[in-house]
């Protein structure tokens, strides 16, 4: 634990097993300074089912983390995760204070067991809300929960470079029926956000959904003021909906009234492939299709 504002650099390599049962794993919330997590190649950092209020914790807890020219450095090359109910696992929401953070998963991040009945429901899986620091999330291994695996609900600078694989598990609880589609903004594998701005995903590898009219990547939600601006999502791998027929691999949802999201860019390029299509809201976005593509959109 080296939570709390006094707290100031902090380094952790791990080559075993972290567990921490009903609690927080490793407590960086607020800490400052050089910040360094490994976890190595058949580590396991670990918690279990969350009681009461605890489950709102993640298993990595960087909320609030760094200041002004700090670095923070988060490397998984194992495995991160919880696979009983719980809604958080890796907690990057609030960090707002100028630092510079560097996440690399080449490993395995998962949340929940897909053969969970409906009454153990779970979602959430990396937290960037209310982010203004840059953030960089580097995956070349997989990412995984039922749904919103990355949630960036208010964040400013937030990029995910994703050439592994980002996805819903096949729990079977989160369909959405067709009426309830075209808003589902939370029924997502990557939700954007409904406020915020300057989200970017660059994938070359797997976004997928699985849910019933679930969606690979939400923007904006209908109600009011709801937006987020100047997204760009450059694909020149699969992002893919869930199954039936009104889940889309990207779908802008416009805001009722008030501010509607903007600005979106969407860069085809190569072997792009987008299962469900793309459903732009009637907002005012850009498609820019690259001279590299090799395959008919």
């Amino acid at each position: 634990d080296a939570s709390g504002s006094s707290s100031s650099n902090f380094t952790l390599t791990n080559n075993g097993t972290i567990w921490a049962g009903e609690q927080t794993v490793i407590d960086l919330q607020s800490a400052t300074g050089t910040i360094t997590v490994t976890n190595n190649a058949g580590a396991l950092i670990a918690s279990g089912e969350r009681m009461s209020s605890s489950h709102l914790a993640g298993v990595l807890d960087l909320t609030g983390a760094g200041s002004s020219g700090d670095t923070i450095t988060i490397t998984n090359h194992g495995t991160i995760q919880n696979v009983v109910k719980n809604y958080a696992i890796i907690d990057l929401d609030d960090m707002t204070s100028g630092a510079i953070v560097n996440f690399t998963n080449t490993g395995t991040i998962r949340q929940g067991t897909e053969t969970f009945g409906s009454g153990n429901k779970y979602w959430g899986v990396v937290n960037g809300d209310s982010s203004t620091d840059e953030i960089n999330f580097d995956n070349s291994g997989t990412v995984q929960g039922s749904r919103r695996i990355f949630r960036l609900d208010g964040s400013t600078n937030f990029t995910i470079t994703n050439s592994g694989t980002i996805k819903q598990d096949n729990f079977a609880h989160h369909g959405r029926n067709t009426a309830q589609a075209p808003d589902a903004n939370a029924y997502t594998t990557i939700q954007v956000g409904t406020s915020g701005s300057g989200a970017t995903i660059i994938n070359s590898g797997t976004i997928s959904a699985f849910s019933q009219n679930n969606h690979a990547i939400t923007i904006g939600d209908n109600d009011a003021n709801e937006a987020h601006s100047n997204a760009t999502i450059e694909n020149s791998g699969t992002i893919s909906a869930g199954s039936d027929d009104y889940g889309r691999a990207i779908i802008i949802i416009p805001s009722a009234s008030g501010t509607i999201t903007s600005g979106t860019t969407i860069k085809v390029k190569e072997e792009a492939e987008f299962t469900g299509g793309i459903d732009l809201g009637k907002t005012e976005s850009t498609i820019v299709l690259d001279p590299s593509i090799t395959k008919d959109i």
